[in-house]
């Protein structure tokens, strides 16, 4: 995606994850607020499919 699109949407989701209602709907389900965008959701992205992987292989599934 290009930087000024890559750009323009974490902007979006970051008024969108400022708003109170989201604030109220993370206390309505109990979810724990975890929000990151740019490198830091990449870093996360990366940590989550090593994760992935090494528990399909000590199951024997790859």
């Amino acid at each position: 995606m290009p930087a000024d699109r890559q750009a323009e949407f974490i902007e979006l989701l970051t008024k969108m994850h400022d708003e109170p209602a989201w604030g109220e709907v993370l206390g309505l389900f109990q979810w724990t607020d975890r929000f990151v965008t740019g490198d830091d959701f990449g870093t996360f992205l990366q940590e989550q499919d090593t994760r992935v992987e090494t528990t399909l292989k000590e199951l024997g599934l790859v």
